[in-house]
């Protein structure tokens, strides 16, 4: 006896279906998982360093464990608010988020209301905009951070690897002779 079509497509909508919830049963979702390098620090992060994800400019997120050095940390030469009302808790660890161009972390305990209010959705650009609004970009500090490095005093050593050689070689030199006319002996 053949099937009608209304059969056949019963049939085959049947089969779909059990394939399509075997391989869904079968895919197991990822838990997220912080690197492993971050979580062999794990110990410092209960002293004075905290896990920071930073969004970079080009929208990618890296975890990295900074110190905390008077409720600031320094990340490629920037200066970032941390603050204890601007770090949250993740796991039982430290977190702070925060992005390249602002020097502000994404919850701040300070500042207006309606600053708190524009930042329910995260968006980069927008974010970029109210920070260079509020003047808490991070390239200012970077330029004003080079110059004072570029104009410090550099202390001179009264002993460097010429003068070490220069003694090295008149001391060899003051031996080669006393022992050359045997004052030595």
């Amino acid at each position: 006896m053949e099937q009608s079509l209304s059969n056949k497509v019963d049939e085959i909508n049947k089969t779909l279906s059990e394939i399509y919830d075997n391989e869904t049963k079968e895919k197991k979702k990822k838990k997220f998982k912080l690197p492993l390098g971050i979580l062999f620090q794990k110990g410092k992060l209960k002293k004075d360093h905290i896990l920071v994800c930073m969004i970079k400019s080009n929208k990618q997120a890296q975890f990295r464990v900074e110190k905390i050095k008077e409720d600031t940390i320094m990340i490629d030469e920037a200066i970032y608010d941390a603050r204890s009302g601007n770090i949250l808790n993740y796991k039982g660890m430290p977190l702070m988020i925060i992005q390249e161009w602002n020097t502000e972390p994404t919850i701040s305990a300070e500042g207006e209301e309606e600053r708190k209010k524009e930042f329910k959705i995260f968006n980069p650009k927008d974010n970029y905009d109210e920070a260079e609004k509020y003047g808490t970009l991070t390239s200012p500090l970077k330029v004003i951070l080079t110059r004072m490095k570029m104009e410090a005093v550099k202390p001179t050593a009264n002993f460097n690897a010429k003068t070490i050689m220069t003694i090295i070689l008149l001391l060899g030199g003051i031996w080669f002779a006393l022992d050359y006319f045997q004052i030595l002996a």
